[in-house]
């Protein structure tokens, strides 16, 4: 049996772990902070973007770093940048 590293998180409600074997990152959604989490494995330094969004799952896109998100807004795209910076583009909004 390997032995593994605990990293602590603070998370309100961390949520949905999703790993991308392309960047080595494994993402999150904290449901009541409205952020997504990344944490690269290989440097152990991890991020919480803030993105006023109350997420109910993400994905992978084939574009690494563009997460497809269900919000309570719809389906969204959600991108990460190197710089922490997060960019929202509405692809579905719920018909009320």
């Amino acid at each position: 049996m390997d032995l593994i590293e605990v990293i602590p998180i603070e998370t309100e409600l961390g949520e949905s772990p999703l790993w991308d074997e392309r960047t080595g990152l494994l993402y999150w959604i904290d449901i009541h902070g409205e952020e997504i989490g990344a944490l690269s494995v290989t440097s152990r330094k991890w991020v919480l973007l803030a993105t006023r969004r109350r997420f109910g799952s993400i994905a992978l896109t084939s574009t690494p770093g563009h997460l497809l998100a269900a919000t309570a807004s719809g389906l969204e795209v959600i991108m990460l940048t190197n710089d922490g910076v997060v960019e929202v583009s509405s692809i579905a909004a719920p018909e009320v």
